[in-house]
């Protein structure tokens, strides 16, 4: 996974530095939540909110086409509420988002692949908290939650920018691959949100 970041973080700097690219940040409120499969039964949690804060590139391609990749720190997770108990999750995540976009008039919408990494996190319930650890580990001696670090999924987004620099944006995530590291459960993330952004020097996302 840390390989396959840093040969596309290789690709993306190749990139900048050799098509007029506007750069920026942003900070965006999700609503994150998670389907859970476990022993024939299928649990859809509650919204939970949260936070994404990053960094955003524009790289033109074409007259109307941009790649818009992301480098994102955010908090995932899910409310749970079942059989009487609540509990909730909350679970922190390096993504990097890759979208590629159509582009008009200060408007843009795309969608792409998105790679995350888990770094950290906590589970709730009853009243008791547990650290989470992402180390794939199927079979634990601990009493720690485990989860697999690596996430593949995909991204939609879609936003408009104003002549100042100044954008706002909506985005859809899923997660497609199975986090849990145990072949008796399928957890998967998903959220959407909104948020605000700036691009810093002069170049738009949008032609």
């Amino acid at each position: 996974m840390r390989k396959l970041i840093v040969t596309i973080t290789a690709l993306i700097a190749f990139f900048v530095l050799n098509a007029q690219t506007t750069f920026g940040i942003h900070g965006d409120v999700i609503f994150s939540k998670q389907k859970i499969k476990a022993n024939g039964i299928t649990i859809t949690g509650d919204d939970r909110t949260s936070w994404k804060a990053g960094l955003i590139s524009n790289i033109p391609l074409a007259s109307q086409f941009a790649f818009m990749p992301q480098l994102n720190l955010l908090s995932k997770g899910t409310k749970l509420s079942f059989q009487g108990v609540s509990g909730e999750s909350k679970l922190t995540y390096l993504e990097l988002p890759l979208n590629f976009a159509y582009t008009s008039n200060g408007f843009f919408i795309g969608l792409g692949p998105v790679l995350s990494y888990g770094l950290s996190g906590k589970e709730e319930s009853g009243g008791t908290s547990t650290d989470v650890k992402f180390d794939g580990e199927a079979n634990p001696t601990d009493d720690l939650s485990h989860y697999k670090a690596f996430e593949f999924g995909g991204d939609i987004i879609a936003g408009y920018k104003l002549t100042n620099g100044i954008f706002f944006n909506a985005h859809y995530n899923m997660g497609f691959s199975n986090i849990y590291p145990g072949s008796e459960g399928d957890v998967k993330n998903q959220y959407f949100g909104f948020g605000i952004g700036y691009f810093f020097n002069a170049a738009s996302p949008a032609k």
